[in-house]
């Protein structure tokens, strides 16, 4: 479900020159410190087009030798529906003008996660980046919180090659990332399809989260910080 659409010029516009380095420095200093990529690793970015995959994108592409890695590209899978093609075709435009390289795979029954880790194997990459933020992470603990599941969340780097750059930053900073990064093409984003696709998962999203940030703005952190909180006890 695509929340809303605009063109990366909107960014610009709203954002000044002197948030292009700070963000981007920021970006990169806080994967250094929490090692969510590390040097000659080779990372294949899963993107349906949103705002958070696109700046995980172009934060990479941007940082690759700063950071020391061997190869950057771009998957984009495609679900078999007509809004499917439509990510796939944002994703592919997004790559291209960071001067990435991008391949379009067809889900076939696989979650995004499942195809891009095929892929991932099959060409020889390292890892596979999620485009997920601290948003995301705040919806997974809530979920679990209200089935009675284990606080397990969303980690940065999982032991079966998955990383998520971008989980400490939330949809605001995403955009300023877009912008630091130099993205100035007409390339239309919309927000990407929320982690879980179910219509609980989209009542805790588009409900249950804004009531509470509107009495807790915090809320998202906290509730990111649970699943580490609880295994420290």
């Amino acid at each position: 479900m695509r929340l809303r659409t605009r063109t990366v010029g909107h960014f610009a516009r709203n954002s000044s020159l002197s948030e292009r380095p700070s963000a981007l420095s920021e970006a990169i200093a806080q994967m250094r410190s929490e090692r969510v990529v590390r040097p000659r690793e080779s990372v294949l970015i899963a993107s349906g087009g949103g705002i958070a995959s696109v700046a995980t994108m172009a934060v990479l592409a941007r940082a690759r030798d700063e950071l020391g890695l061997s190869r950057v590209g771009v998957v984009a899978v495609d679900d078999g529906t007509l809004e499917g093609s439509d990510n796939c075709a944002d994703a592919a435009r997004a790559a291209r003008s960071l001067g990435l390289d991008v391949w379009v795979v067809e889900a076939e029954g696989r979650s995004v996660v499942r195809a891009g880790l095929d892929l991932v194997a099959a060409d020889g990459w390292s890892r596979l980046a999620m485009g997920h933020t601290r948003e995301d992470a705040a919806a997974r603990v809530l979920r679990e919180i209200l089935q009675g599941r284990p606080l397990r969340g969303l980690v940065r780097r999982r032991n079966d090659g998955v990383i998520r750059p971008l989980l400490w930053c939330d949809m605001p900073s995403a955009d300023r990332l877009i912008w630091a990064c130099g993205i100035e093409s007409p390339v239309l984003l919309a927000d990407r399809q929320a982690l879980g696709s179910t219509r609980f998962d989209r009542a805790i999203r588009e409900q249950l989260l804004p009531r509470l940030r509107a009495h807790l703005p915090s809320v998202d952190a906290l509730l990111a910080s649970l699943p580490a909180m609880s295994a420290c006890k």
